[in-house]
């Protein structure tokens, strides 16, 4: 497997897979993600087999604490299934193994529209587990573009003690250069 970052020039492509992967809620519009990549404010990360495009994510990076955001991370449809997505974590884990940690955005369970749903959110949840993530119990809910979220976070060059009293401040740090504090909403502490 191989990876190569997404060029403004390649994103179209890989925008027509997000619209199909997510929610329209879920990402920014296109001319938005070409200005973030442009301006070298997120980076999207292609992921191969052979010749074969297989998977992408999209991070956004915190200045202050040496923090990785993975967002809009999806495995090709014709993909899933086959191991790929844990491979692609670990790799992003050793990609990124200088930082502190690496965040992810999952959609809440108890958020969720019907049973259906809420499974599918619960088996994210369980899939990135595996895979070394922990959920980030000091953020009690975490409300963007009008979606719940729960934190999830791997510790790399930091301790996940550490990163469960920080993530409030770490998640700040990675969205201010392209949200504005403003535009990060309901992010409460639990008591």
């Amino acid at each position: 497997m191989r990876f190569e970052t997404i060029s403004c020039k390649q994103l179209k492509k890989v925008y027509q897979r997000i619209q199909q992967d997510f929610p329209i809620n879920e990402y920014a519009p296109y001319s938005k993600m070409y200005e973030y990549i442009r301006d070298g404010l997120i980076e999207g990360i292609l992921f191969f087999e052979g010749s074969q495009p297989i998977a992408y994510v999209f991070c956004q990076f915190g200045q202050q604490h040496q923090t990785v955001l993975c967002s809009l991370f999806a495995v090709f449809s014709e993909y899933r299934g086959q191991g790929f997505g844990t491979k692609i974590l670990s790799e992003l884990i050793y990609h990124y193994r200088e930082y502190q940690a690496i965040y992810l955005e999952v959609e809440l369970p108890q958020a969720a529209a019907d049973q259906k749903d809420y499974l599918i959110r619960q088996k994210r949840i369980s899939f990135y587990q595996r895979c070394g993530f922990q959920l980030i119990n000091s953020i009690e809910s975490y409300r963007l573009w009008n979606v719940d979220y729960c934190i999830m976070a791997v510790a790399i060059q930091a301790s996940f003690k550490t990163l469960n009293l920080s993530a409030k401040q770490h998640l700040i740090d990675i969205y201010n250069p392209i949200l504005g504090e403003q535009n990060i909403h309901r992010l409460c502490i639990k008591p």
